[in-house]
């Protein structure tokens, strides 16, 4: 379709001027170049429209706003809903992409990390595919401080730590494992919940 209107631009542009024509060849070229160049498994038309929604995008919000004007600024679009889950209420993030729940595992508020905790696999985590359900991700991300260091202070909280762990252990580390389920065509909100519950 594309092509055949930079064509008939081109063919109307005809016999119309010297400038007429190399407008019409300037703007049939663009258009044609948008939408026959293909760069990294997308078409460049899809390129120019995602470059032209960051850069018309806001980048800075006011001092005073609340947490949730801070939340639809990172995630536009996205709602906060609680729902739940083995008897416990949990913060869900409702999407265009479906829900995701996070959930941190461990206590963040241990003085002193213990070494290498066992975690499941995360596949074990996953339901049992079933025809027309919706597909589950999960996401791991794991943080951790490493103690102080011996040039960032010789206090006596740092120099206790660090001879009571011997610089082996962490001086905090933090879990935290992200639950999605996917929004199909054919999954309904009902269906989205009881996947992720």
């Amino acid at each position: 379709m594309v092509t055949e209107a930079a064509v008939a631009l081109w063919l109307l542009a005809w016999g119309r001027g010297a400038i007429a024509v190399a407008a019409a060849t300037l703007i049939s070229a663009a258009a044609l170049t948008a939408s026959w160049v293909r760069l990294r498994r997308r078409w460049l038309y899809q390129w120019l429209g995602l470059a032209g929604r960051y850069l018309g995008r806001r980048r800075t919000i006011d001092a005073g706003a609340d947490p949730a004007a801070l939340f639809g600024w990172l995630c536009p679009g996205a709602r906060l809903r609680t729902q739940e889950c083995d008897g416990v209420p949990a913060g869900i993030v409702e999407d265009a992409h479906g829900r995701t729940a996070l959930l941190e595992l461990g206590d963040p508020a241990e003085l002193l990390v213990d070494a290498a905790r066992p975690l499941p696999p995360l596949h074990t985590l996953l339901p049992s595919t079933t025809a027309g359900a919706p597909a589950v991700r999960l996401h791991l991300v794991v943080t951790g401080a490493p103690a102080p260091a011996l040039r960032a202070g010789g206090g006596a909280p740092a120099t206790s730590y660090r001879q009571l762990s011997e610089g082996r252990l962490l001086a905090s580390q933090r879990a935290v494992l992200g639950v999605q389920v996917r929004r199909t065509e054919e999954a309904t909100d009902d269906d989205l919940r009881r996947a992720l519950a």
